[in-house]
């Protein structure tokens, strides 16, 4: 089946009020993997463009930031290098604890959030021309958006019940993300002090 506009709108608007009804509607869509990761650079490469975009409308002090900021092609592998890592955790971990989720619909789910989030950084944009406060506000909401939509996909993609369970094993998993990370790149910090 393949989604029309008018499909992917409604889409959104059940992905904020209703993550689980929404992925299921998502895994229902059948995508081939081709689509998948198709639709994995695209929005990996809008995302990096959206970072660009939004620092033209910081602060003039801000701007002295662009030189350590990554450029857009590597702003873009990044980002589908992070999508990619969350639908791995998402699916792996949910297997490991009983879930019968597949990796492409976690990846298809992860490219669709990043979607989602993407919409909320044109909001944040349109926000700092019109009312800047309101930017920051809709920050923390994206955030609290951002966990609520991702307990729901995890749940819905491993059969999972419990949103209690899968909101606190994805803060676990952050934690732990964070960490490994956080000793990964000792090495390189203590290279450049």
């Amino acid at each position: 089946m393949n989604p029309t506009a008018k499909d992917l709108l409604a889409l959104a608007r059940h992905t904020v009020s209703e993550p689980r009804v929404a992925a299921r509607a998502l895994m229902s869509f059948r995508l081939d993997m081709q689509t998948r990761w198709i639709g994995l650079a695209l929005t990996s490469v809008l995302s990096a463009l959206t970072l660009y975009v939004s620092l033209q409308f910081f602060s003039p002090a801000a701007l002295l930031l662009l030189p350590y900021v990554p450029g857009p092609f590597e702003s873009a592998v990044s980002e589908a290098i992070l999508i990619v890592l969350a639908a791995v955790l998402a699916h792996r971990i949910g297997r490991w604890q009983g879930g019968q989720g597949s990796f492409a619909d976690a990846l298809l789910l992860m490219i669709w959030l990043q979607a989602i989030l993407l919409g909320i950084q044109l909001l944040q944009i349109a926000a700092l021309l019109v009312l800047p406060p309101l930017a920051s506000i809709l920050g923390f909401v994206g955030m609290g958006l951002l966990l609520w939509m991702l307990t729901g996909f995890v749940a819905e993609l491993h059969g999972f019940r419990s949103l209690g369970k899968v909101l606190a094993g994805i803060v676990v998993a952050g934690v732990v993300v964070l960490m490994l990370v956080s000793v990964l790149l000792i090495p390189f910090v203590s290279a450049g002090g």
